[in-house]
């Protein structure tokens, strides 16, 4: 059995601790698992109101995987606002349930509602 003194291990895992910890804080944020945007695009606000022209607007609610669709239209009765999911799940760009789609590209919104024409929206 060998003869070890008790704090020659105490000694060595402080400093090395310590230097793994400097370096930790100097590795780049490459985004988290959480935000799944690619490389240049765009985070899109918590909150945001879209021009259609003449067919009104919508507001989205982005809630991350997910957004709350509300459109507001030109004289007519708006219909209940539609929470959409992200299609595929990993991304935050596209989002589609039932009869509804979104697709998001910067200051742009697509905004595809049954058989209507898709509309072409700028925030």
């Amino acid at each position: 059995m060998a003869n070890h003194p008790r704090g020659s291990s105490a000694a060595l895992t402080f400093p090395l601790l310590l230097c793994l910890t400097i370096l930790a804080g100097c590795v780049s944020d490459q985004g988290s698992a959480d935000d799944p945007r690619e490389a240049g695009e765009e985070r899109q606000p918590a909150v945001a109101t879209y021009s259609c022209g003449e067919d009104g607007g919508i507001i989205i609610e982005n809630k991350g995987d997910s957004v709350v669709v509300a459109a507001t239209s030109s004289g007519e009765e708006a219909p209940d606002p539609v929470e959409l999911p992200a299609a595929p799940a990993d991304q935050r760009s596209r989002y589609a349930a039932s009869i509804y789609a979104l697709l998001l590209e910067g200051r742009e919104a697509m905004w595809i509602a049954g058989r209507e024409p898709p509309m072409t929206c700028t925030r």
